[in-house]
């Protein structure tokens, strides 16, 4: 099933996005995505599909901005 985008880039509080829609709004390929992993990114899967929360990205953003330099 394709994923359509509105707005790439654009992850908002309060919606659930699939992996695969929140991977294709960042742009992020499998390097980049295993960071955010890293960094502590909460994926609940449910019948088969895995989702996340904007609320839990945009933290993870925020605290990576918070402790690299400018």
């Amino acid at each position: 099933m394709a994923t359509t985008v509105d707005a790439p880039g654009v992850i908002e509080p309060g919606h659930l996005y699939t992996v695969a829609e929140a991977r294709e709004r960042l742009r992020a390929g499998n390097t980049t995505w295993q960071r955010i992993r890293e960094r502590g990114l909460r994926i609940t899967r449910i019948g088969g599909k895995s989702y996340v929360l904007g609320d839990d990205l945009i933290r993870l953003f925020a605290e990576a901005r918070e402790v690299s330099p400018a």
